[in-house]
């Protein structure tokens, strides 16, 4: 199987590379730099997911799959997510389709669904999040990204497998909550409450799904949702956590519960375009939420459960 990759040397892409290899794939990785470090057997193809076009359409011919686990993550204007995000896997999904490759992995998120109410199940059918608009600019991005690719798969342009993983973790990349702060000492300010859950999936998990996606030779219609089934409660969590790193932290627990009623105003202004771009209310209340992912259809589709549980998962994470 000869395999495109975008974002080798990323966090996620590192993984997904070394079990394709380990797999017996044959990997090319687009590249900014000829010169990237790379793992052993890899070979590197220079081309920009915001740069022309001839580039990558070079890297995509011959091919048999193509995936695409690079994105922008970190500051910068909502100009700069939708170049890279949104536009450049527009352009991918574009050059991959005139390549003809057998199978586009899109790398995707749990963030492109709506809000919910605390107690709901997120389904991979169910729909997008209503007002994009009022999210951060990652998930503003990943929701235009995630559309295009359904686009391309729902047009019969291109056989395009969308696997959306919850929150990251593990292998040295330490999660503590997703609003947080320390205070004093052991004292830690956490945003939400101590029953909100966490929808952590390790690293090696979502690796192992994105491979099986990419390898698989049967339709997956269906969105791969890729969350650990034993997400924990908070409390629970950060119980592990310290205990796992022999230290001591006191959560001074902050729950949003005001910012529910906030969110719901925000984005009923929104529908009317009166409300501008970005609500941080509406993202707190979107952080917030105590859901639980349905990982079902992931486990028929692609035949995935998590090789690494929760506990094995923190014992991997290290201080950052």
């Amino acid at each position: 199987m000869k395999v495109l990759l975008t974002g080798a040397t990323g966090y996620l892409g590192r993984a997904v590379t070394e079990l394709l290899i380990a797999r017996g794939a044959h990997v090319w990785a687009v590249v900014r730099r000829a010169d990237t470090a790379l793992p052993a057997g890899v070979n590197a193809v220079p081309a920009d997911l915001t740069g022309p076009d001839g580039a990558l359409a070079t890297a995509a011919a011959g091919m048999d799959v193509v995936v695409h686990c690079a994105a922008h993550l970190g500051a910068g204007s909502r100009e700069a997510h939708r170049l890279v995000n949104v536009a450049g896997t527009r352009k991918l999904l574009a050059v991959a389709a005139q390549a003809g490759v057998r199978r586009f992995v899109h790398v995707s998120t749990i963030a492109v669904y709506g809000w919910k109410e605390p107690g709901s199940i997120v389904g991979p059918d169910d729909p997008y999040e209503p007002c994009p608009d009022l999210r951060d600019d990652y998930a503003w991005s990943k929701i235009h990204a995630d559309r295009w690719a359904c686009a391309y798969r729902d047009q019969g342009l291109l056989d395009v497998a969308i696997v959306r993983p919850g929150i990251i973790y593990g292998d040295g990349r330490d999660f503590v909550a997703r609003v947080w702060r320390r205070l004093r000492g052991p004292l830690c300010a956490i945003g939400g409450g101590r029953s909100m859950l966490v929808p952590l999936v390790h690293r090696r998990n979502v690796a192992d799904a994105v491979v099986r996606a990419a390898a698989a030779t049967h339709p997956l219609p269906r969105p791969l949702l890729v969350v650990d089934p034993d997400s924990p409660r908070q409390d629970a969590y950060l119980s592990l956590r310290a205990k796992a790193r022999g230290e001591e932290m006191r959560p001074l627990y902050v729950p949003f519960t005001a910012f529910r009623w906030w969110a719901r105003t925000v984005a009923a202004r929104a529908r009317e375009k009166i409300t501008p771009s970005g609500s941080l209310p509406y993202s707190l209340a979107w952080g917030a939420q105590a859901t639980r992912y349905d990982t079902v259809a992931t486990q028929e589709d692609l035949g995935w459960s998590p090789t690494m549980s929760l506990a094995d998962g923190i014992a991997t994470t290290r201080a950052t």
